[in-house]
């Protein structure tokens, strides 16, 4: 980690499960994502994240987990007993330089154990790819292995955040640049309006079936909320990609928060949890500090716990100490990037079938 004498914060499991007790009476979405920053390594006494999901759920939580797959290998036995709806998976890259260029300190071997031990053991896999400029190339054996084992592979724009704007202009690449040549290819096609059932209730998405099942989605950055409640005059409109309330995200130190870049609407979680009626004051805590009716954003959000203050991967642009991920610059602690160690070699592919 950045400080060796810094101590990672976990979300404590009771707060974790008072906090979905709460939101469910304030008449929040009945779903929570154990998340960022990396979710396995979470811990509490004998206590690991499958156990953690598994309370969550016995909650009447729907329970997804988003990962690096760095932990899978062991993990997935005991994750597929837990019910989880969704396990997504951050996969940005099939080359093993690449993959340690891209995430600081992953190994590529141990990464592809983690997917296959997820697969065997049945585990609702889901992957999530950030699309960076020049390193696309390998797009079509992803959505070979999408299609052979009837996956879902979701194409993710860069995200800009406070200090990663002169990186990201140059590694930016619109989503459908990649996809209309795997189309034209044959590899993909375009689903038809309404083909694809229930919407998350969210942004809007382009779907793209592989030819036995599987399933490419962009979502749709245009269909982001941007007007609702602080949105209306807010600087970051011009370059927010996910809107207000896709997420109410929650910090290991029970800090929330439905917006992803300001800070300024944070607010604590502690006194709301410690008051007589958690569910009104969360309610109206909500209310005063959005200016927006609480239904009007519980509604729409999903839980997200931020279950961890840290993270084994740093995840960034290739040949640069610079880093994609959303959560730097608030305190939280990750492995550094290192020049050295982030120089790009030509491909060279791991076998993934």
């Amino acid at each position: 980690m950045n400080d060796a004498t810094t101590k990672m914060d976990y979300l404590p499991l009771f707060q974790a499960l008072r906090l979905a007790d709460c939101w469910r009476a304030a008449g929040g979405r009945p779903e929570v994502e154990v998340a960022a920053l990396e979710p396995t390594l979470w811990r509490e006494g004998d206590k690991d994240v499958a156990d953690l999901a598994r309370e969550l759920a016995a909650c009447g939580m729907a329970v997804s987990m988003t990962t690096n797959g760095s932990r899978l290998a062991r993990l997935s036995p005991r994750l597929a007993q837990v019910g989880l709806s969704r396990l997504r998976l951050s996969w940005h890259t099939l080359d093993a330089e690449r993959f340690r260029a891209l995430t600081a300190t992953g190994d590529y071997v141990t990464f592809i154990d983690g997917v296959h031990a997820a697969l065997a053991a049945g585990l609702p896999l889901s992957i999530n790819r950030v699309l960076i400029g020049g390193l696309c190339d390998d797009l079509p054996e992803h959505v070979a292995f999408v299609d052979k084992y009837r996956l879902r592979l979701k194409l993710l724009d860069l995200y800009e955040t406070m200090d990663n704007a002169r990186e990201r202009q140059a590694h930016y690449v619109e989503p459908m640049a990649v996809v209309r040549p795997l189309v034209r290819a044959g590899l993909l096609r375009e689903s038809r309006l309404g083909e694809d059932g229930v919407e998350d209730g969210r942004r809007g998405r382009r779907r793209f079936h592989t030819k036995h099942g599987g399933l490419v989605e962009i979502k749709c950055s245009e269909t982001a909320r941007l007007n609702v409640g602080p949105c209306a005059n807010c600087s970051y409109r011009n370059h927010c990609l996910e809107g207000l309330a896709d997420y109410f995200r929650v910090t290991p130190d029970l800090r929330g928060n439905f917006c992803y870049r300001r800070a300024d609407l944070e607010f604590s979680l502690a006194p709301i949890l410690a008051s007589p009626d958690p569910a009104a004051a969360l309610r109206q805590t909500i209310r005063s500090q959005f200016g927006v009716e609480p239904d009007a954003l519980l509604n729409r959000a999903a839980l997200r716990y931020i279950v961890t203050s840290g993270c084994n991967f740093n995840c960034g642009f290739p040949a640069s100490t610079t880093s994609w991920c959303l959560k730097q610059g608030q305190n939280f602690l990750f492995p550094p990037r290192r020049p050295e160690a982030v120089q790009i070699t030509p491909p060279m592919r791991l076998e993934v079938a």
